[in-house]
């Protein structure tokens, strides 16, 4: 493990590498403030366009089967009506990060490990963003104001894979822990919603 001190230099590494030239503070601070409202922006987009559809129901004795089309969706409803609230959480908490700590932190860095940790800070609200849209599109189903078939189309499905799933560029004992927390906590729940999208695939596309 090596050192964060400003004295000690960790791996080269340049922040283009990863994500991008890495933006200004106040850029990534508004990045993670604005998950929730880019969420809301498609979720709104998509009602305007489509009527009211209602939510298909399993049903008792309909002759609905275990993990049947009908049976998944419920399931999956309330999985995501529980990880509404743990997404939003999480959002401000990366929001928070950014816009507080994260500048001290990275004063204690190398110049090459600051370009780093910018680009992970972007990494944590890239996948922020996009499981809040995710989120949101989904509990507008679950309310009727979305038909459950807008879901499946490309541009409302999970996105972000290569860089939401990427590794830091460095070994991650050279970020900061606060950082390092938040990049672990985004990741899992990024992969949670993946797995979430994969369920929501017609039966024999899955």
């Amino acid at each position: 493990m090596g050192s964060r001190g400003s004295g000690s230099r960790g791996p080269r590494c340049t922040g283009e590498r990863i994500l991008g030239r890495p933006r200004a503070n106040g850029l990534l601070s508004l990045g993670a403030a604005n998950c929730v409202t880019r969420g809301e922006t498609r979720v709104r987009a998509i009602r305007h366009s489509h009527p009211r559809a209602a939510e298909p129901q399993s049903v008792p004795g309909s002759g609905t089967t275990p993990g049947s089309a009908a049976n998944k969706i419920v399931d999956t409803g309330v999985l995501i009506v529980r990880t509404y609230d743990e997404a939003l959480e999480l959002t401000r908490a990366v929001r928070d990060y950014i816009a507080h700590q994260a500048p001290v932190d990275r004063a204690a860095l190398d110049h090459d490990t600051q370009l780093v940790a910018s680009c992970e800070e972007m990494r944590a609200t890239a996948r922020m963003t996009q499981v809040m849209a995710w989120l949101m599109l989904q509990r507008a189903v679950q309310d009727g104001e979305v038909d459950r078939a807008e879901t499946l189309k490309p541009g409302n499905r999970l996105s972000g894979q290569e860089t939401c799933l990427a590794e830091p560029a460095i070994d991650p004992a050279y970020l900061p822990e606060r950082l390092n927390e938040l990049l672990t906590r985004s990741r899992s729940l990024y992969e949670r919603i993946q797995r979430l999208d994969m369920m929501l695939e017609p039966a024999g596309r899955a």
